[in-house]
């Protein structure tokens, strides 16, 4: 094969792989670069119409996740500048399955007061703050349990770092799994 024929083959197959797209999408590539000038531009697809539009259901909005545990009454601020961030966050392949959630409370008097809630998956955040009178003599107890397709896990981070995690496998029919991130800084 001639060089010649070789950088026309070259030079049709780029083309080829500039125009197909636009041949495709209704658009014209502009192939001015080329050396030649830009193709006009034409339109090819029908205007849309209102009943069109009207005709077509809004897709549903996506559920908000995660379920964010709302501070209580009297609980230390963890959004506090100088707060001890402890963050506790559970994950459950099933979203509609209750999950029953042990956690610890931190008021300026206790570190670590438990604390029980039932609520879905498949992301649920607790976020805390440890202003109280010291280092926790005891270990924050940080549990889930629930009837949950596949599985369940639970994390928990105090300022960023990671403290404990665990995770439980349902392979079947869904029972009840259970995961444990009891602990405590310094453990």
């Amino acid at each position: 094969m001639t060089p010649m024929r070789t950088a026309a083959r070259t030079v049709a197959a780029t083309a080829a792989a500039l125009l197909l797209p636009s041949l495709l999408t209704g658009c014209v590539v502009d192939g001015g670069w080329l050396g030649g000038p830009a193709a006009p531009t034409t339109s090819t697809e029908a205007p849309a119409t209102t009943a069109t539009a009207a005709s077509t259901p809004a897709p549903e909005p996506p559920a908000t996740w995660p379920v964010n545990v709302p501070v209580q009454p009297g609980d230390c601020d963890p959004q506090a500048p100088d707060a001890l961030l402890v963050t506790f966050v559970v994950t459950a392949q099933d979203p509609s399955a209750p999950i029953e959630i042990s956690y610890p409370g931190f008021t300026p008097s206790v570190s670590g007061e438990p604390r029980t809630i039932t609520t879905t998956g498949p992301v649920v955040t607790i976020l805390g703050n440890d202003c109280g009178p010291g280092v926790a003599a005891e270990p924050w107890t940080f549990t889930a349990t629930g009837e949950v397709g596949y599985a369940l896990s639970c994390a928990v981070f105090f300022n960023g770092f990671p403290l404990r995690a665990d995770s439980d496998y349902v392979e079947g029919p869904a029972r009840a799994a259970s995961v444990d991130c009891t602990g405590r800084p310094g453990m």
